[in-house]
């Protein structure tokens, strides 16, 4: 998983991380998707805090553009 991580693609991590998750499920290794599993949470909030950040910015700067408009 690092190649992804440096390349920032967080989101091909994520699914990645994802089937680590389910084939060690499979394989009854319960410890070791936990752990993956605290991993995929952790790669899907920076996702989602990279979401909410871009449509923050985003609101942001419509409102400002409203303001100098009035």
């Amino acid at each position: 998983m690092s190649i992804a991580s440096d390349k920032d693609l967080k989101l091909i991590e994520r699914e990645g991380i994802a089937a680590l998750v389910e084939l060690s499920e499979i394989a009854g290794d319960y410890q070791q998707a936990n752990t993956l599993l605290k991993q995929y949470m952790t790669v899907k909030d920076t996702l989602l805090n990279r979401e909410n950040a871009k449509t923050m910015l985003e609101l942001d700067t419509k409102y400002q553009t409203a303001q100098k408009e009035k």
